[in-house]
């Protein structure tokens, strides 16, 4: 619970691409513990934390979302990292890691390996499945006076949309 974690912090905090010190009450409790900070950029909690690591925009990574419509879609690298930094997921497996923890997989496409091995919803959803192309209607990227987000048709695949409980 949220207020037990504010009157109460934790020994460590990972924050993870958010700045929770803009509030008040927040501020107040990364005060009172160490704060490891995953950012792209800058900011009031960075600057409170003791350790901050550099993580990579979606630009810089490949992976995977689920959107509002329980449609699970992969995203591809657009260009490669800056500098050192790492996709957050590794940096968190890394830091839990040198905590005691397993070994970081080595690819987004482990990440979601595992994922599509213990979560029953995401069970159909490997890589190459999301990789799949399956006809739209109305076709994105190709129906003059439709957007469908992209101006091009999904060469990379579609994705696959899990069903709701009332679908079964």
């Amino acid at each position: 619970d949220t207020r037990a974690m504010l009157k109460n912090p934790p020994a460590a905090l990972v924050v993870a691409g958010a700045d929770i010190a803009y509030d008040p009450a927040w501020a107040a409790a990364l005060d009172r513990t160490t704060v490891i900070a995953l950012s792209l950029f800058p900011d009031a909690t960075t600057a409170r934390a003791a350790v901050v690591l550099p993580i990579q925009s979606f630009a810089e990574r490949e992976g995977t979302f689920t959107n509002a419509l329980r449609r699970v879609q992969r995203f591809y690298t657009a260009h490669g990292p800056v500098g050192q930094s790492l996709p957050a997921w590794k940096a968190a497996a890394l830091i839990g890691q040198r905590l005691g923890g397993p070994k970081p997989r080595h690819s987004a496409a482990l990440v979601m390996k595992a994922i599509t091995e213990s979560v029953s919803h995401y069970a159909e959803m490997s890589y190459p499945a999301l990789a799949q192309v399956e006809e739209q209607f109305p076709p994105i990227g190709e129906a003059p006076g439709f957007y469908g987000g992209t101006a091009k048709a999904p060469a990379g695949g579609t994705g696959r949309q899990w069903p709701c409980a009332a679908e079964g």
